[in-house]
């Protein structure tokens, strides 16, 4: 117990929060400053070599940070009173994520440097490559430079298996880190394991990920990485929670005019917008529902991730059906995607009689996607929150109209009245009254389906994008042979 790094941290609570903290804290080799709880009989307990004291030991403590272990909200008030008791203001106060960013930042120090590889350009795909946007993003990109003969490239992502184009197999890097234990201490160790391999090398994250906190880690502890930091989410807490890292990341690239403006404003200084570039005709040739006879066809593709505290909000989307089969309206809408509730909102669907209506028809393959949108007449997109939706950018792409909630990137494309609807964020009801209007006047779809595709084209492009990225490679020493300097 002596030979380990000890943190300045009283964690307050020997419960089952208190003993995963600690347990983690042993993983990587430290131990806290105090552990404190007010049950007496807890007094004297080793938690994974923190031996437990009782709440008066406060009178004698320096006055480090804390960490109230405990799940209970009235619980965690009561335990802030003591602190405050004793001296110590809220202020002090950690949440979980900094003590494990304290602690991965303590176990970093003891890690030696190496250097096994040449300088790199590494993309964080920890989460795997089978996920979604990001995952597929990541992978167009890579793909597109090894094809310019940028061949510095690694994608670092976890230990499974996954089918890539032959042109980058070699650049996908299996690191130890699982599915089973992603955020972990264990996955932590394994990112710092892997990381430490690449001194004087630009990391590209697009999450706050082990890899990511084994990047900042690093850093702090006199790593040389040059670290990218794409921000897909514009929400004020996800601002705070990468603004957090500001001393360390070099460059922020936000996918939307809102994010880069919400960084700014918090003093990020370097902060690009980026378009991640999509399937675009130059121009549409497709029909729509222009007669009164057709139904008028609306389309949603995405995750079906939840209801009520949802991002994409599938409650909002059952409302808008519920309004729309109550004005007779004849519409069919195709829900594109998988996710969590896609079974129960099928039970949902089924329960109301509404299969008439409602087509399902699971993910689609990106190279499909385009198809399924020139069949949709409507895009309709009633998220809490986005960063800019690919989905969106590739139904305007096809010539649908979009019927969007106001969130980030909305109104990068779409011009409200003109080439679409931007509607208030929970604002189902004017989504379905925008609905209503494009069918009783569907001579306006083709109108504004063509306006659509005007307002995103040009953002399609992929060269564009790769040029982007060249230049910024460029000016941090790297170059298509290797590196400059």
């Amino acid at each position: 117990m002596n030979n380990r790094l000890i943190v300045p941290i009283i964690v307050y609570g020997a419960g089952q929060r208190g003993t995963r903290i600690c347990q983690i804290a042993q993983s990587l080799g430290v131990i806290f400053y105090r552990v404190i709880d007010q049950d007496e009989k807890k007094s004297r307990i080793n938690l994974f070599g923190n031996e437990v004291c009782a709440i008066e030991s406060l009178q004698d403590c320096k006055k480090n940070k804390f960490y109230i272990a405990l799940k209970d909200d009235i619980a965690r008030e009561q335990a802030r009173e003591v602190f405050n008791t004793y001296g110590f203001d809220n202020s002090y106060e950690l949440d979980l994520q900094e003590v494990l960013e304290i602690l991965y930042e303590k176990y970093s120090s003891t890690i030696k440097k190496e250097k096994v590889y040449e300088r790199q350009i590494l993309w964080d795909c920890e989460y795997g490559l089978d996920l979604g946007g990001i995952e597929a993003w990541t992978i167009s990109v890579v793909t597109r430079l090894k094809s310019n003969n940028w061949n510095n490239l690694r994608v670092l992502t976890d230990k499974e298996t996954y089918e890539v184009d032959a042109l980058i197999e070699d650049q996908i890097i299996r690191t130890k880190i699982s599915k089973a234990n992603y955020i972990s201490a264990e996955s932590f160790k394994y990112a710092i394991e892997e990381m430490k391999l690449y001194n004087n090398s630009i990391f590209i994250s697009s999450q706050i990920d082990d890899l990511f906190m084994a990047a900042i880690a690093l850093k702090k502890n006199g790593y040389n990485l040059t670290i990218i930091s794409v921000i897909h989410n514009g929400t004020e807490e996800t601002y705070e929670r990468y603004y957090k890292y500001h001393e360390y990341v070099d460059v922020y690239l936000g996918v939307s005019k809102s994010i880069c403006l919400g960084m700014k404003e918090r003093g990020a200084k370097k902060t690009y917008e980026i378009t991640c570039p999509f399937y675009c005709q130059e121009h549409i040739n497709r029909n729509y529902s222009t007669e009164k006879d057709n139904v008028i066809r609306i389309g949603f593709a995405g995750r079906i991730d939840g209801f009520e505290k949802s991002q994409k909000r599938m409650d909002y989307l059952l409302k808008v059906i519920a309004i729309l089969v109550s004005k007779g309206i004849s519409f069919e809408f195709a829900f594109a995607g998988n996710g969590p509730v896609k079974g129960e909102l099928e039970e949902i669907v089924n329960e109301k009689k509404w299969d008439r209506y409602v087509k399902f028809y699971g993910a689609i393959p990106r190279k499909d996607i385009p198809a399924f949108w020139e069949k949709c007449d409507i895009a309709v997109n009633l998220s809490d929150f986005e960063g800019h939706s690919i989905s969106q950018m590739e139904a305007m792409a096809s010539g649908c109209v979009p019927v969007i909630t106001d969130t980030s990137g909305a109104r990068d494309d779409v011009d409200d009245g003109i080439n679409g609807y931007v509607v208030p964020i929970g604002g189902y009801k004017e989504a379905a009254e925008r609905i209503e209007y494009l069918n009783k006047n569907r001579y306006i779809l083709p109108i504004m389906g063509q306006r659509a595709h005007e307002a995103v084209m040009e953002k399609s492009k992929m060269n564009n994008h790769i040029e982007f990225w060249e230049g910024l490679f460029n000016e941090y020493g790297f170059s298509r042979e290797g590196y400059s300097k």
